[in-house]
């Protein structure tokens, strides 16, 4: 009888793990960290720009996955784009009542001013590394533009020591003519 008992608390222990793994939602992604010369490099794209349109589309006929298109009205075409307005592809959105969320990909509203790194995969326009190269401009209250980096729900890893850095580590909130000129050195 005691044998029983510690087997069916050993399969009730394994049944409150397994299911708490399916049932409590991972908040976070994990991706390595770059430096902003590798988002330079890497980056087919990249553009200054504002959210004029949000959309959501089926990837595929079988709706099994949700996209979500910004259409970006491009005001500074850094590197590669020279039309005056893109539309850049994220995964996730709302269609009807489904929601499909994916965590540590950036949030916008229309009318949001963006810097954006963007790579070329299918035929359409996508962010670095889901989030790490998207960027919010924000205005100061004495003019000045900011350009911040949220990475909200991202765990970001260093690549070399696998140590988790800080976002503000990162990416720290600089002048977005100061955030320029170091795009504009790592493209020539």
């Amino acid at each position: 009888m005691k044998h029983l008992r510690k087997r069916s608390e050993m399969w009730l222990a394994l049944l409150v793990v397994v299911l708490s793994m399916v049932v409590m939602p991972a908040h976070a992604l994990s991706i390595a960290k770059a430096t902003l010369e590798e988002l330079t490099r890497e980056s087919q794209h990249i553009v200054v720009g504002r959210i004029v349109a949000i959309d959501y589309q089926w990837q595929n006929v079988d709706h099994q996955v949700i996209e979500t298109v910004l259409t970006v009205a491009v005001e500074n075409p850094v590197k590669g784009v020279s039309s005056p307005t893109i539309q850049v592809t994220q995964l996730g959105g709302t269609i009807g009542d489904l929601t499909m969320e994916i965590p540590g990909t950036p949030q916008f509203d229309v009318g949001d001013e963006v810097l954006l790194f963007l790579q070329d995969h299918q035929n359409k326009y996508w962010i670095h590394s889901i989030a790490l190269g998207a960027f919010s401009i924000v205005t100061e209250n004495n003019g000045e533009k900011l350009v911040v980096n949220h990475l909200r729900g991202i765990d970001l890893i260093d690549p070399g020591s696998g140590a988790r850095v800080a976002a503000d580590e990162a990416f720290p909130i600089i002048p977005l003519t100061e955030f320029l000129e170091q795009v504009n050195h790592y493209i020539r």
